[in-house]
């Protein structure tokens, strides 16, 4: 079904495009972006007044933990069109998933490699076979994911002696991963842990700091070595709420992305949404990316900034060239808000439209 959205503003995944414009789409992708005024009602089988609204590419939420199917309806609610799991197992509810048929597009890393001292190994169910303390274990491991069709690889950090994968350890999953095509996203939410992220060259390290400021000799390193961040800054701040007495400090995660986002390092959109017991913050699927993208540009990023990071940077670190941006034969992935997010970023709360696949959404008007 062919569908034209006219006179209205289109933030393309990085710029606010000047003027208005007509938009068209279908279910095999966006046909055509032109100048306002181009297009005829009558060419399409829905025709849509864009008037006084922004056209979006689908946001994309980097980190995620998917238990039920239900969260996905939920995330694509809300504008989230590609969410990507960093913790699901067994392989049989991987692949429940992966066939659900409905809500977001989702990917996932599968389960991630923990070592068996860490928090990480106590949480409930955790498969003990997808712990390992030593290097060769780490490289089955990862063969293992490959196998078994995980688009990514997650590995568990923390600073020295708190219970992460030792170096050695997470080096040999790095280069398994990246001998077998697969980025690393590292779980990193404490300065040491970016430290041993950043030395064995990890692609994305995942959370933000609330022990400590970054030093700037590491912020060049992970500019010189292309190592994006995902802060999850509704997260951490949860979890900043939840250890506040142990000394942990949202302030620091703050400043984490201040000072990362000065030094020209990639900063991409999630939100570790989950609901999961036992976690220090559980984090609402789908209303949560916006209050992530509220908190980067409290951070110090531009709205405009804010939504590359939730649109075409998340879509480029991790690979999706088909998605995160609004042009001509990329998928029809796209959100509607009334307003102007590129001035206020909390206009992305005013959903009058979503679009997955060029098929609209429940609640689309």
């Amino acid at each position: 079904m062919k569908t034209l959205i006219s006179s209205v503003s289109v933030f393309n995944g990085e710029i606010l495009l000047e003027g208005l414009h007509d938009v068209v789409f279908d279910d095999t992708g966006i046909l055509s972006v032109q100048p306002a005024g181009t297009h005829e009602a009558a060419t399409a089988e829905v025709a849509l007044d864009g008037t006084g609204r922004t056209l979006l590419p689908g946001l994309i939420d980097s980190h995620v933990h998917i238990t039920d199917p239900q969260q996905l309806d939920q995330l694509l609610d809300h504008g989230v069109t590609t969410a990507l799991d960093m913790a699901m197992w067994p392989y049989e509810f991987q692949q429940q998933i992966r066939s659900a048929g409905h809500g977001t597009a989702i990917f996932t890393a599968g389960a991630p490699l923990v070592s068996h001292h860490g928090t990480h190994a106590r949480i409930p169910n955790f498969p003990a076979e997808s712990m390992t303390d030593d290097a060769e274990g780490a490289r089955r491991l990862v063969r293992e994911r490959v196998d078994q069709g995980s688009d990514y690889i997650k590995i568990i950090l923390e600073s020295p002696g708190h219970g992460g994968l030792e170096a050695d350890v997470a080096r040999a999953a790095v280069d398994e991963a990246h001998r077998a095509g697969k980025l690393v996203v590292a779980h990193a939410a404490a300065a040491g842990a970016y430290e041993i992220g950043v030395e064995v060259g990890v692609d994305i390290l995942t959370h933000a700091p609330l022990d400590k400021k970054l030093p700037p000799r590491l912020l060049t390193d992970m500019l010189q070595k292309h190592i994006a961040t995902s802060p999850t800054l509704t997260m951490m701040k949860g979890t900043a709420d939840f250890y506040a007495a142990q000394g942990l400090d949202f302030a620091f995660a703050n400043q984490a992305v201040a000072d990362m986002h000065k030094a020209g390092t990639t900063i991409l959109a999630g939100t570790d949404a989950n609901q999961a017991p036992g976690v220090p913050a559980n984090v609402v699927h789908g209303t949560s990316i916006h209050e992530e993208l509220r908190l980067l540009t409290q951070a110090g990023l531009a709205p405009v900034e804010a939504l590359q990071a939730a649109t075409s940077l998340n879509a480029k670190v991790f690979g999706l060239e088909d998605r995160g941006v609004v042009e001509p034969g990329r998928r029809a992935d796209l959100v509607l808000v009334s307003g102007d997010p590129t001035r206020d970023i909390a206009v992305t709360e005013n959903l009058e439209g979503v679009w997955l696949g060029g098929r609209p959404t429940e609640g689309t008007k």
